[in-house]
């Protein structure tokens, strides 16, 4: 017997009885509750419907469950493995390292996520501006330290000074981590914005160089990422100034500058590379033949190195006939290649085509393991993946038959959801438990051929959130490629992130209630501001949302923003850049018909003047600094919590000073606003307009006693 979720135990009975007691709550004009009234056998009907619908929905397995929230616009989220970065430290000559390449943290496993190219090279020194300032010691990681590479002098500059000579001809890739310790950005999402115009040079055999070729994943150092470098030439050494030594240099300038705040740098790095926790038994590499004899590929990835290679040519849409070398005829050599690198050489000509030659790269103990089984004349064949957890995003899978008296591959494609297929789709979906499960022949076709074989053709491990590790821990690899690569030694110096197991049906339907009661739409003043707040990629410190007949210059009916990002400026401006990105952010959740408003606050300035006596034995200076922080805290909305529009009490303010500890009374204090949109009540009071912030402008407090 299925079970039954204890949400629906109910009777019909016991549902109208307690929808019936509830009207006399609801409404005085319902007096008839005997059962020839309408409304009661209306009561009655829907407490039948709402049980036959609950005990439906009961039966329902995991599966049904999914299916629903997917109709409600909910996807199951999947396993992640946990992605961090490693560092290879003491390199000493160039080589390429292929995807896949495996670290370890103890018995957990890392991959490199794709083909490094490692230099031989070493990052001496970063120095600042025209004096050239040396902020080296501050962007280390092992320091804690941060420091900014830009100031605010126009075309503020920093040069990071090399050890050896860059041959930009192959790519170089820059690390830097950004730090975010005191204010952190949101989230970016795929629109694209920089805040600051940037211009890379090398220094050559003929002076500075623009560098052309920028890939800036950083958003010109928003966000911690990848900027990588590639032009048409080398650098030359250069000294740039008197006792300095001879270095190779490459300069970042700053050229348009509309930066809320200048960024601040934790660590640059080289020979840092992406991983992700995942433990690859079976990869699959594709190349592109010409169509001639003797081609020649590099294999860029590891277990090209370490393990078995299938070699297959595509035979039609989804087809691929096995290339085997036989004693009558050589297709092809597989051959070492300088460090961490195999080649394949074709002595029999591939055809012409994209993409059209496979290679199934197996790790060696898994390579016996690759056959699950032939399909048989099963008419639901379901076969159990031989690992327990597994990146589902990389997983492959083919039929394996003999036609003609050579081996053919018929390739499978994975989907979340068999009922999406059509009748002849080579579809397959992995279930929870591991389960492979093809399609019923209306949703995906099975294989016709019982003496089929399902092979394995892509596969990797993951731990989940037990891969995220800590920082300092990978730092292992294989004895082979220990040997190979000599003194190399590999840390990550940040924690891994991001590792998580596939929901389960209580979790899902957990963050589907989160995402259900979360409001998609502004409506009220309070959703307006909830909204800017999550701007992507902003500093927002304080908004506030009014209606436009609450500021006397506006007419008309709209939406009014005010806006304060965190800025170097005391009293930032709302800059064109937030301005265009808050407005697109809001358009999406933006009522029919509501026009919307951005503004700048206006500052308004205090001054503050009184006369305060003190309790004898206290220290002057002490107390002095005591009532400052206190008044300060009260008025300056830039430093506090205070919001916009948040008016000042005298009255509560003289309370407050006198109940201090080490004030013996207050004889006067006075509240003077300075600027428009504040006005001084006869009471002493400041009132304030809606969009108004204050600071403490000038202050004086002469404490006596």
């Amino acid at each position: 017997m299925l079970p039954v979720w204890e949400a629906y135990h109910k009777s019909n009975e016991e549902l109208f009885e307690e929808s019936r007691n509830k009207i006399p709550t609801l409404t005085k004009e319902w007096t008839n509750f005997n059962a020839h009234d309408p409304g009661i056998t209306l009561l009655q009907t829907f407490a039948w419907l709402f049980e036959m619908q609950g005990r439906y929905a009961a039966y329902s397995g995991e599966e049904h469950l999914f299916k629903y929230l997917k109709l409600l616009g909910y996807t199951r989220q999947r396993e992640q493995p946990s992605i961090g970065k490693v560092t290879l430290r003491h390199v000493t000559k160039n080589f390429i390292l292929p995807r896949g390449m495996k670290f370890y943290a103890g018995e957990t496993v890392f991959e490199t996520i794709r083909t490094e190219y490692v230099v031989a090279n070493q990052l001496e020194c970063i120095l600042r501006d025209e004096n050239l300032e040396d902020i080296t010691e501050m962007i280390a990681y092992l320091d804690g330290g941060a420091e900014k590479l830009f100031s605010h002098t126009p075309n503020s500059h920093f040069y990071l000074g090399f050890s050896e000579k860059i041959d930009l001809s192959k790519e170089l890739r820059l690390y830097f981590t950004i730090n975010e310790a005191e204010y952190k950005r949101n989230d970016f999402n795929k629109e694209m914005f920089n805040m600051g115009e940037l211009k890379w040079e090398a220094y050559t055999e003929k002076g500075w160089k623009e560098i052309k070729g920028v890939k800036d994943q950083t958003r010109s150092f928003l966000k911690s990422g990848y900027v990588s470098l590639e032009a048409p030439f080398q650098t030359a050494a250069c000294c740039l100034k008197e006792g300095e030594s001879v270095r190779h240099y490459l300069r970042c300038t700053l050229i348009k500058n509309e930066y809320d705040l200048l960024p601040c740098i934790d660590y640059i790095g080289i020979n840092c590379f992406q991983v992700a926790q995942r433990d690859t038994k079976v990869v699959n590499v594709y190349l592109s033949g010409t169509g001639k004899e003797g081609q020649c590929f590099l294999i860029k990835h590891y277990l090209a190195l370490r393990g078995e290679v299938v070699v297959l040519v595509k035979e039609g849409t989804d087809l691929w006939r096995a290339w085997e070398n036989t004693p009558e005829e050589k297709c092809y050599e597989i051959r070492e290649k300088e460090g961490l690198l195999k080649e394949i050489v074709f002595f029999k000509a591939p055809p012409k085509g994209k993409k059209n030659i496979r290679l199934i790269c197996y790790e060696k103990n898994f390579y016996p393991k690759r056959l699950l089984g032939n399909f048989g004349m099963m008419s639901h064949p379901a076969f159990k993946i031989p690992s327990e957890i597994v990146d589902r995003k990389v997983m492959g899978l083919d039929s394996v038959f003999i036609k003609e008296g050579q081996l053919i591959v018929q390739h499978y494609h994975q989907k979340r959801d068999l009922n999406m297929g059509k009748e002849m789709d080579c579809i397959y979906k992995v279930s929870r438990q591991g389960q492979i499960v093809f399609g019923d022949k209306r949703h995906g076709k099975l294989p016709e051929n019982k003496d089929e074989q399902l092979m394995i053709t892509g596969l990797a491990e993951t731990k989940g959130s037990g891969g995220n590790v800590k920082s300092g821990t990978i730092n292992g690899m294989s004895v082979e490629d220990q040997q190979l690569l000599g003194a190399i030694t590999v840390i990550n110096y940040e924690d891994t992130i991001s590792g998580v197991e596939e929901e389960t049906q209580e979790e899902a339907l957990y963050h589907f209630r989160q995402n259900f009661k979360e409001e998609k739409r502004m409506i009220t003043a309070s959703d307006y501001e909830a909204y800017v707040f999550k701007t992507p990629g902003l500093l927002i410190h304080k908004v506030r949302a009014i209606e436009s007949n609450q500021l006397k210059e506006e007419e008309g009916h709209k939406v009014i923003i005010i806006v304060k990002p965190y800025s170097e400026e005391k009293m930032p401006k709302l800059s064109r850049i937030y301005e265009e990105v808050i407005r697109a952010h809001m358009e999406q959740y933006r009522m029919i018909g509501t026009e919307i408003k951005l503004v700048s606050p206006t500052y308004v300035g205090i001054d503050v003047n009184g006369l305060i006596y003190k309790k004898s034995g206290y220290e002057k200076a002490l107390l002095e600094d005591k009532i400052h922080h206190y008044i300060e805290n009260a008025i300056d909305s830039l430093k506090t919590e205070r919001r916009f529009g948040e008016s000042i009490n005298i009255g509560t303010l003289f309370g407050k000073l006198e109940s201090l500890e080490g004030v013996a009374y207050v004889e006067q204090i006075s509240l003077t606003p300075s600027g428009t949109g504040a006005k001084k009540s006869l009471s002493g009071d400041i009132i304030l307009e809606p969009d108004v912030l204050t600071y403490l402008c000038h202050y004086h407090i002469e404490v006596r006693g």
